[in-house]
């Protein structure tokens, strides 16, 4: 090929143990965006094995995400904002899709991320996880609460529960959280982008731990 790579382009390639010359129009297909990639990678799923949580750990499920590019975002988020474990579940976009990737902004291959295929596997996600932490508790991000974010505490162990971005949480989660909480905004402005909405519920979960 005539391209020409930057030197760290060029360390990559010299590390592989095969590499492939692609058209710049097929590169320019499979980049999908503004500026081409100089290199893509073939690899391979890096097995779940059974992860060791810190003592006060956070962790998220999103139910029935439908966004890609608010997935990714919300695992960037997490990935910032200390979750040791993201869950997702319901009829979902497809994490792997390039997009969720993308504007994970890498934190996608940093964090262990499960699909939770049932309402009987979340009934034992949740008693697995209190069996480790008796004072864990299920906190789910709703409009249809009084109770205010920041009046919550998130000092202790939390399973955060977010909800899809039309329809929120679904009946069963909700009818399983021990606790709703909301994000206070002013008058007329009745929901925030999902993205948004989990960012600012983490932000507040970590404000609460290192005061």
């Amino acid at each position: 090929s005539n391209t020409k790579l930057s030197s760290w382009a060029k360390s990559i390639l010299n590390k592989a143990d095969f590499n492939y010359v692609l058209t710049p129009e097929l590169m320019n297909k499979l980049s999908d965006k503004d500026e081409i990639s100089e290199i893509l990678a073939i690899i391979k799923m890096k097995p779940l094995t059974a992860k060791k949580y810190s003592k006060n750990p956070i962790f998220v499920l999103i139910d029935r995400p439908s966004k890609k590019g608010n997935l990714g975002t919300i695992i960037r988020s997490c990935d910032a904002l200390n979750v040791e474990h993201i869950f997702f579940s319901g009829h979902s976009v497809d994490i792997y899709d390039h997009t969720v990737i993308t504007a994970s902004m890498g934190s996608f291959f940093k964090l262990p991320i499960s699909f939770i295929a049932s309402n009987n596997d979340f009934i034992c996600l949740v008693e697995n996880l209190k069996s480790k932490y008796n004072d864990l508790k299920v906190v789910a991000s709703s409009l249809q609460t009084d109770n205010r974010l920041q009046d919550f505490d998130f000092t202790k162990p939390v399973l955060l529960l977010v909800g899809n971005e039309t329809e929120g949480l679904c009946k069963f989660y909700n009818e399983n959280a021990d606790d709703f909480v909301k994000i206070s905004m002013r008058p007329g402005i009745d929901s925030l982008n999902i993205a948004c909405a989990t960012t600012a519920c983490l932000y507040e979960i970590n404000r609460q731990r290192n005061l």
